[in-house]
């Protein structure tokens, strides 16, 4: 499974203004540096924003303000696709979002109008593209947050790593310095490297269910006999 980004795009509240693209070398490690005040982590919270993202990270202030619309272009699986989140300003997040396929002849559009929202944008990659499995990850019927079926969400965070991540000796990922995300990606990492697909986990779970079942049979069973 492949998931790498190529582009980040910033739409102007100012038309007079151009689109500032940012775009990052798909076969190497980009790394992004600079004095410290100058925005660099803005860059993950954009991307984090706008593959849907449940609140926004962007800094209140002047990103927010001059910025219409934040956008990234993504590969997955080879399929690019240009994801656009508008601006949530002094709001805690913006549900509109234009979402487009992006060939390699594609041109950036200049004039954005919502076409997805954020439930829409979520089916459209893990049910179509990514054909991510909705089981869950655990047979429980009431599993934890770390348990929850996987997400193409899941699989950006092997793909970006915040300075207070690198300069932490106990943690490799993204988001892995918290307990739940770390028991997660311990998950969803044999899945995000094709070790296992969508099929060996039905069948694991079917697996499972019988076993619960033939256990269950035979407790039932020695109960029957103790009487």
């Amino acid at each position: 499974m492949k998931f790498y980004l190529e582009k980040i795009i910033l739409w102007p509240v100012n038309k007079v203004n151009k689109l500032e693209v940012i775009e990052f070398s798909i076969d190497k490690v980009n790394v992004i540096h600079g004095r410290s005040g100058t925005g660099k982590y803005s860059i993950i919270s954009i991307i984090d924003y706008c593959l849907g993202a449940s609140r926004c990270s962007i800094p209140v202030g002047l990103i927010r303000n001059e910025v219409d619309w934040f956008g990234v272009v993504v590969c997955i699986n080879n399929n690019k696709v240009l994801i656009c989140r508008r601006s949530p300003r002094n709001k805690q997040v913006s549900r509109e979002f234009f979402v487009k396929s992006f060939d390699v002849n594609a041109l950036i559009p200049e004039n954005l109008v919502s076409n997805f929202n954020d439930l829409k944008l979520k089916n459209l990659f893990n049910n179509r593209i990514l054909k991510i499995s909705d089981l869950p990850q655990t047979t429980d019927e009431e599993n934890k947050g770390f348990d929850a079926k996987a997400s193409y969400r899941d699989l950006a965070a092997f793909n970006f790593l915040p300075q207070h991540i690198v300069a932490n000796p106990n943690t490799l990922f993204y988001k892995a310095d918290s307990s739940e995300h770390k028991e997660r990606l311990k998950k969803i990492l044999p899945l995000a490297l094709g070790i296992v697909d969508n099929q060996y986990l039905i069948k694991e779970r079917l697996r499972a269910i019988k076993i619960r079942e033939r256990d269950n049979l035979i407790k039932n069973k020695m109960l029957r006999e103790e009487k």
